[in-house]
C-alpha cells in the first residue's frame, strides 16, 4: 500500500483505525492538520511551545465536529444574581496587581479567544494581553485566559497577583481545586505557574464587573496574531477602564 492509498482509507474510512469505534476519518484529518501547523509554527518560531499535545487537541476538534453536525442543543441557564456577589470592579491592596481575565468562544464555528487586563490598586493599566486559541470549548478558553494572565504578570515582573476572572467553573478549578480536569496539559501549566515564588490570589467576579477583560478577548476575533501583549490601553476598552477607575478611586474615600 503506498502512502497515498493509505491517506485516503484513514480520510474516507471512519471505522478504519481498529482502536477507534467511529469517527476515525474526522479524528485522523484533524490531527494531519494539527501537524502540519505544529510544524510551521516550530519552523517560523522555534521557541513555539504549545500546551496542549497533538492528541489532545485532535480529540478537541473531533468533538467540535460532532457538536457541530448534531442539532442545536439549549445552553445552560444563566443563573439568577445573588446578592453578596462581585458585581463592579474592584481595585487590588496596594503592592498587588489584579489581572481580570476573559474567555469568549463561537457557538458558530466553535472557535474562541481570551485576554485581560492588568491594573493597579488606583485602577491604572499595568497591560493588557489578547490570544486568538482556535478550537476549545468555553471552559478552556476561559482557563486559557488564566494562564496567558498569570504568564504574562510573571514576565513583567509583579510579585504580588489577584487573578479575577467571571466563569466560575474555572474559578473552583484553579482557586479551590477542583480535580475535573487537573491532568490536563493547560492545568498543569497553570499550577506550575501558581508554584513560582510569588504571590496569588483568585477572584470570581460577575461578569458585569469583567467588561475591560471581554473587549480585550473580543480584539482577538479582529485579525490579532495568536498572541498579543498591550502595554498602553487600545481604544476600544478606554471608557470601561476609566469607569473601573472612577469606581477604584470612590473605594479609596
Amino acid at each position: 500500500m503506498n502512502v497515498q492509498h493509505w491517506l485516503l482509507l484513514n480520510l474516507q474510512e471512519s471505522t478504519y483505525f481498529p482502536k477507534v469505534n467511529a469517527d476515525w476519518d474526522i479524528m485522523f484529518g484533524s490531527l494531519l492538520w494539527l501537524l502540519w501547523k505544529r510544524r510551521n509554527e516550530l519552523v517560523f518560531n522555534p521557541n513555539a511551545c504549545g500546551l496542549d499535545n497533538i492528541l489532545q487537541q485532535g480529540q478537541r476538534m473531533l468533538q467540535e465536529s460532532l457538536h457541530a453536525r448534531s442539532p442545536a442543543r439549549v445552553g445552560r441557564a444563566v443563573a439568577p444574581w445573588q446578592p453578596g456577589l462581585n458585581v463592579r470592579w474592584r481595585g487590588p491592596p496596594p503592592s498587588w496587581i489584579k489581572v481580570n481575565t476573559d474567555g469568549a468562544r463561537s457557538i458558530r464555528s466553535g472557535l474562541a479567544t481570551c485576554g485581560g487586563i492588568g491594573c493597579d490598586a488606583s485602577g491604572n493599566w499595568c497591560f493588557g494581553f489578547s490570544r486568538a486559541l482556535g478550537l476549545c470549548s468555553a471552559l478552556e478558553a476561559e482557563l486559557w485566559g488564566v494562564y496567558e494572565g498569570l504568564a504574562t504578570a510573571w514576565s513583567l515582573g509583579f510579585p504580588r497577583v489577584i487573578v479575577e476572572m467571571d466563569c466560575h467553573d474555572a474559578y473552583e478549578m484553579v482557586a479551590l481545586g477542583n480535580p475535573k480536569q487537573l491532568g490536563s496539559s493547560l492545568m498543569s501549566g497553570i499550577l506550575e505557574l501558581q508554584h513560582r515564588s510569588w504571590e496569588i490570589k483568585f477572584n470570581f467576579i460577575k461578569r458585569e464587573g469583567n467588561v475591560p477583560a471581554d473587549l480585550l478577548a473580543s480584539l482577538a476575533w479582529n485579525g490579532s496574531p495568536e498572541y498579543r501583549r498591550y502595554m498602553a490601553p487600545p481604544s476600544t476598552v478606554l471608557e470601561a477602564i476609566q469607569l473601573d477607575r472612577d469606581f477604584a478611586s470612590a473605594d479609596m474615600f
